[in-house]
């Protein structure tokens, strides 16, 4: 039989723990005393650790090392109320902790974590990275979920989408446009044990404010006027699952506050309703804008970021992993209707790993779609791309496309060295907008380099 040692500075929740775990057939061990959880922990026979993260004596995380010294393997599951999660994020990172819960739970997912955590789900499988989507590869290509890689990067990212989904805390996907986010949050949801229930993706730029409102948590009959019926919401849609936000940038400020309540008290009402319903379900989010940009800016809530940002996973673009680019274009080629035996010029290879795909790769695919519908010769060459792509830092500009913005190069940022941004901020007296037009880079880009530099500005 299973024993399970639970410890919670409130013995009142360690008995409610021990009674959602005992009809597991399983026996536990509840106590409110963490140096005597270790005790246990290190002299018995334990095959599974729940922990409450604030503890007299000990913390969670403190608790979890010291058995992770002596018991590397034994699983271990750690619990909060708090929103200050940076020691929690360390050692989730650190492998010091296989699940995070944040209270208030949801008595349903918490069972069947633990029920994954001792082997005894009937649905329980390998967690190998590479087991994700077994035999699934593609011109050298390991599929994840549908994300396509085979470079070091990428394989990293895999593995952090994997420790991500492992945990109950929001989840924030930071990637340039076109690199796959929502993609990702559909592999987080995959792997996660809420992939039962729905994933819901819902896309904030598409959306005026109050029909923001309205989708996201519902309206009652005579809410506003066209509010003919009662509609339920995505929170409510997503039930115990996932609930994407794309581009959370773009909620309105009002919105944003009815959101910060939801992720707080894990709760909503509907448009027109003062009725609470409670959401159980996982919030993953992400922005091609920079958070903090957006707070600087006035656009978005500082408290609301650093709770939609607890568990950060950063998402390569695709110039990071240029490796990946000539089996993703064939990829893409195939898709498209072509043979995998179509053979690629060498200056065509060339250029598709030279070029610096701002649009990453959604852009990659857009260009393979146009290739394989307007090329012609048996083998594919550098005329077949589309004008953007083929006269890219590439002189004389093409004919009738001259003094258009199309036409400008945009400098890659791995282009700009330090002295370049210094001088820029010193020139044009550290105004952001000037600095960033003069480089010839986004705001958000500025804001990279000068952290990636060091560079103090007021």
């Amino acid at each position: 039989m299973n024993r399970v040692l639970i410890v919670d500075d409130e013995p009142l929740v360690a008995r409610l723990l021990a009674s959602l775990v005992e009809p597991l057939g399983v026996e536990t061990i509840a106590t409110d005393d963490s140096l005597e959880a270790l005790d246990h922990a290190l002299h018995s026979q334990i095959d599974l650790v729940i922990a409450d993260q604030r503890m007299n004596g000990l913390t969670g995380t403190e608790l979890l090392k010291n058995i992770r010294r002596e018991k590397p393997d034994l699983p271990a599951v750690l619990m909060s109320g708090y929103a200050d999660f940076g020691e929690i994020i360390d050692a989730f990172n650190d492998d010091i902790v296989d699940h995070f819960i944040a209270k208030p739970w949801d008595n349903k997912i918490l069972v069947k974590q633990i029920e994954h955590l001792l082997g005894t789900h009937p649905a329980d499988k390998c967690n190998d990275v590479a087991t994700a989507n077994p035999g699934a590869v593609d011109f050298g290509l390991t599929n994840f979920h549908g994300l396509l890689s085979n470079s070091a990067s990428m394989s990293q990212y895999f593995i952090k989408l994997k420790k991500a989904a492992r945990a109950n805390a929001p989840i924030f996907i930071h990637g340039e446009t076109g690199t796959g986010k929502e993609m990702s949050a559909k592999a987080i949801h995959a792997e996660s044990h809420r992939s039962a229930y729905p994933f819901v993706s819902f896309n904030c730029a598409n959306f005026t404010d109050s029909l923001m409102e309205s989708q996201l948590f519902g309206h009652r009959k005579g809410a506003f006027t066209g509010a003919v019926k009662d509609q339920e919401g995505l929170f409510a849609h997503a039930k115990g699952g996932t609930l994407f936000l794309d581009e959370v940038t773009a909620m309105d400020l009002n919105v944003q506050a009815k959101l910060l309540r939801v992720l707080q008290e894990r709760e909503f009402s509907a448009v027109g309703s003062y009725d609470l319903q409670p959401f159980a379900g996982q919030v993953v989010s992400a922005a091609s804008q920079n958070l903090r940009d957006a707070v600087a800016a006035g656009q978005f809530r500082e408290d609301l970021m650093y709770r939609l940002d607890v568990i950060g996973v950063s998402l390569p673009p695709l110039r990071a992993r240029r490796q990946d680019i000539v089996a993703l274009f064939q990829h893409f080629l195939v898709s498209d209707g072509l043979s995998p035996d179509t053979p690629l010029s060498a200056e065509l290879t060339q250029k598709l790993i030279e070029y610096p795909w701002p649009g990453n790769v959604r852009q990659l695919q857009n260009a393979a779609a146009y290739v394989a519908a307007m090329a012609e010769g048996p083998t594919l060459t550098i005329e077949d791309l589309p004008d953007e792509i083929r006269y890219a830092n590439h002189h004389p500009s093409p004919p009738a496309q001259t003094n258009t913005k199309k036409d400008r190069t945009t400098p890659h940022p791995d282009d700009i060295d330090e002295s370049m941004v210094r001088e820029a901020l010193i020139k044009y007296k550290n105004r952001k907008t000037r600095v960033a037009e003069s480089l010839g880079i986004s705001r958000t880009t500025l804001w990279r380099l000068i952290r990636r530099f060091n560079l103090e500005t007021p």
